[in-house]
């Protein structure tokens, strides 16, 4: 991938936020880090889980 085509990736990854947003859709955008989990002892499955928990506590 060059620069140019990773910075149109990015500018679409931000409009298609924006699109949230403005709908007021709950979502949540991160980037997993498998490696870092593992090291913590750690799941992407329990990171997902405990992000889904947090939110639904809080509606």
């Amino acid at each position: 991938m060059t620069n140019t085509t990773v910075d149109q990736f990015k500018t679409e990854i931000l409009k298609g936020e924006d699109l949230f947003l403005k709908n007021r859709m709950r979502n949540i955008m991160c980037e997993i880090k498998r490696f870092g989990l593992n090291k913590m002892g750690a799941s992407e499955k329990e990171l997902r889980d405990h992000m889904y928990d947090s939110d639904s506590k809080r509606i």
